[in-house]
């Protein structure tokens, strides 16, 4: 009977030891697990910390380009003030977004990054200086180049038309046509045509029937009113550059920012499949463990309760 009683003791502790390996073993495999699913979740969410970082200076740049359109169309230093901030923030968070991608392990696309930035600054290096060539020419009438050449203009005409010559009436018609037709065509031709109606004005002031100071009066007034419009003219043909240039960066920057986006998405998404398949695979080999435990277990009992029922019975 000691005898049985040993062998019974050693046979159900036999049972205990399956259970306990069992439980080690599922452990072992649920610690291995979640270490593993821990990395891959750490990289799917710097993945997204970078795809959220990447469309937020997406949506940045548009913001900023719209503020300059404003600025375009109206002549609106307010949205001057909000593109610069815009822009400021967008170069941060690009300078932010490298750091990020570097440490993730992809300096190709971080040198992408660092292009868009390159290309960032050149834009908003056109971009002030358009602002600054539309302040010379004049935010409005009575500033800047516009406000004296309409200051000029009013000068002359109003000194005309108190001289009563209708020659001299219909030349200053066609200059004042011809600087209308530049404002609004930007073509060079009607800075020629300026050049010749002058000509004429002068030809016809000289030998107008006018005392001599009313002569000398025009052609002085004739002179500012010439020099103010071609001032002008230049003036507008640099803001043209500027805003030329300023528009072909920016047409730089889209297909790169494009690129960087697609390039962040795909990261995204590859770290998030990554990070689910190995969450399946713990969940599978769980799952074996556990069955595999279960039917040891389950096996041993029968051939120990087997061995055990025939000498209970004796």
């Amino acid at each position: 009977m000691n005898i049985f009683s040993l062998r019974l003791v050693h046979k159900i502790t036999g049972i205990g030891m399956i259970g306990l390996v069992g439980v080690v073993l599922t452990g072992g495999i649920y610690a291995y697990g979640e270490a593993s699913s821990a990395a891959y979740r750490a990289a799917s969410e710097s993945a997204r910390t970078i795809f959220d970082l990447s469309s937020r200076i997406e949506m940045e740049l548009l913001e900023g380009r719209r503020a300059e359109k404003d600025f375009l169309l109206r002549n609106d230093l307010k949205k001057v003030e909000r593109q610069i901030e815009v822009n400021k923030s967008a170069a941060s968070d690009i300078e932010t977004l490298r750091g990020k991608i570097l440490v993730f392990g992809k300096p190709d696309l971080a040198s992408k990054v660092e292009a868009l930035s390159a290309s960032l600054k050149q834009y908003q290096s056109h971009f002030l200086a358009v602002v600054r060539e539309k302040q010379q020419l004049g935010l409005d009438e009575n500033s800047g180049l516009e406000g004296r050449l309409r200051t000029s203009v009013h000068d002359i005409e109003s000194r005309v038309d108190q001289l009563h010559q209708p020659g001299l009436l219909v030349t200053m018609l066609m200059m004042r046509r011809h600087e209308k037709d530049f404002m609004l065509r930007h073509a060079a031709k009607y800075g020629d045509e300026m050049k010749k109606r002058a000509a004429e004005f002068m030809e016809a002031v000289t030998s107008a029937d006018i005392p001599d100071t009313a002569k000398a009066e025009l052609k002085d007034k004739l002179a500012t009113y010439q020099r103010d419009f071609f001032a002008w003219m230049e003036t507008s043909y640099a803001v043209s550059g500027e805003v030329k240039a300023m528009s072909e960066s920016f047409a730089m920057v889209e297909p790169v920012i494009e690129g960087i986006s697609a390039a962040v998405n795909n990261l995204k998404a590859a770290a998030d499949q990554s990070r689910l398949e190995v969450g399946e695979a713990v969940q599978w080999q769980m799952a074996i463990a556990v069955l595999s435990i279960a039917f040891l277990v389950l096996g041993g009992g029968f051939f120990i309760g087997r061995s055990v029922s025939g000498p209970f019975r004796s």
